[in-house]
């Protein structure tokens, strides 16, 4: 069987263009949850002596699991560049706290409950239809669900374009949560069974006006399912417009 030839995701740090240099400095690299999972794997597997089950399964079983690399191929997770605690008082607004500069509030979305936008923006985009998802780490124990989660996404990343937002939402009542450096606090998949080659590549103002303009147009036009915003994005000419801006500026690394 030949090798299934695999797509390209452009990618960028999405903020003003002055900052993005921050943010890769910062460095929140996206790492394999598959290679993750597999290193997890009992270096000395105890099988409990009252297993009754009629099925035997051997140890390190998951980590060959055809279901779970359908699940999972593709699927990287973040990692928490830095410790922090977020504070709010009773009307949703930050109490001052270190590094309080790479956070933002927004209007509430879930009665009794606060959120806050992490600011490191990314933008993926591929060269072929492919859809994208943000999910909360499920296969990573973390105290993230104690306190809320990060808010679940999904798009096609060849046929719009727009940043990834992290964004923590708190359960009702909660006013505070905090991240450890190195914590896991999300996933990004990339649903295909093919393989993925990523290039980075430099944010200018043209993919900034771009992405900005995907955003708020949904601000102007509420409600328009994804399928109407694919096709116009492509009928408009901005898909081809921004394939060739992100050709031009991949960075060699």
């Amino acid at each position: 069987m030949s090798k299934q030839k695999p797509i390209t995701i452009y990618w960028t740090p999405f903020s003003v263009v002055n900052r993005q240099y921050e943010q890769l400095l910062v460095d929140v690299p996206f790492k394999s949850v598959v290679r993750d999972i597999v290193k997890r794997k009992p270096k000395n597997p105890i099988t409990p002596k009252s297993n009754h089950s009629p099925h035997k399964v051997p140890e390190g079983f998951y980590q060959r699991c055809s279901a779970f690399h359908t699940l999972a191929d593709n699927m990287y997770y973040f990692e928490f560049p830095f410790d922090v605690t977020v504070q709010f008082d009773e009307n949703g607004t930050f109490i001052p706290f270190y590094r309080m500069h790479w956070f933002t509030e927004r209007g509430q979305t879930i009665e009794g409950a606060f959120n806050a936008d992490f600011l490191y923006e990314l933008a993926f985009f591929a060269d072929e239809p492919l859809e994208m998802s943000i999910t909360p780490p499920y296969l990573h124990q973390t105290p993230q669900s104690s306190y809320g989660f990060v808010t679940a996404v999904k798009w096609d990343i060849g046929q719009w374009f727009r940043p990834v937002n992290f964004l923590f939402q708190l359960w009702p009542g909660i006013r505070e949560f905090s991240i450890k450096t190195g914590e896991v606090f999300a996933y990004v998949h990339f649903h295909t069974e093919r393989p993925v080659v990523f290039k980075q590549v430099e944010l200018t103002e043209k993919m900034l006006e771009i992405g900005r303009a995907c955003f708020n147009h949904k601000e102007i036009f509420p409600n328009t399912p994804l399928s109407i915003l694919y096709e116009k994005f492509k009928r408009k000419g901005v898909k081809s417009i921004l394939i060739e801006e992100m050709k031009k500026n991949v960075i060699k690394n």
